[in-house]
């Protein structure tokens, strides 16, 4: 895959995915391919959230084993990649707001409470969920995501300060992508 086409998609997230997607073999290609069938490079990208996971494979060996789950949401569509050893599977539907968005992590110990500052807090887990919805505010998906790992954590909380300003909104009207997100 060339350089120009891992960046046409203008969010960085997203370009990460598909460069390491390209190091990747044989299930790196088949996710580039989905990529391009779901996404159009003029769709303006808000949140690109992925989790790849093999077993080592080889130029001369396939996988035994991998699991790639990858969400994307658009101003106009969210999409849900899911390739794992006996089924792949995605999903694309259109979308129009968030209708409400639910996020849980551990409180800070009430000794750092006073000298915490909002921007810098990573909590250790955190819990997301997220419901979209269709012009006539009808649910039509929900994302849910939860992590442990020091750097999904970081990103899930970017996700949720970008998306939470934009909850009951049209998405159309959303910045584009923070640089995490």
């Amino acid at each position: 895959m060339s350089t120009g086409t891992a960046s046409a998609y203008g969010h960085p997230k997203l370009n990460e995915l598909i460069q390491k997607a390209a190091t990747t073999p044989f299930i790196g290609q088949v996710l580039i391919s989905t990529i391009k069938d779901l996404v159009h490079p003029q769709d303006r990208i808000l949140v690109c959230y992925y989790q790849i996971e093999t077993s080592g494979a080889t130029a001369d060996r396939e996988f035994t084993y991998y699991s790639v789950d990858v969400v994307l949401v658009t101003t106009a569509f969210f999409i849900r990649i899911n390739f794992y050893p006996k089924t792949h599977t995605y999903v694309k539907k259109r979308i129009h707001s968030i209708s409400d968005m639910k996020i849980e992590y551990p409180a800070p110990p009430l000794e750092e409470v006073a000298d915490l500052k909002t921007a810098d807090f990573v909590p250790s887990r955190i819990s997301l969920a997220i419901s979209f919805a269709d012009a006539a505010s009808k649910q039509v998906e929900a994302w849910t995501a939860a992590s442990g790992d020091e750097a999904q954590v970081r990103q899930l909380m970017e996700i949720s300060r970008l998306l939470g300003r934009v909850v009951g909104m049209p998405l159309a009207q959303a910045q584009s992508a923070a640089p995490t997100g």
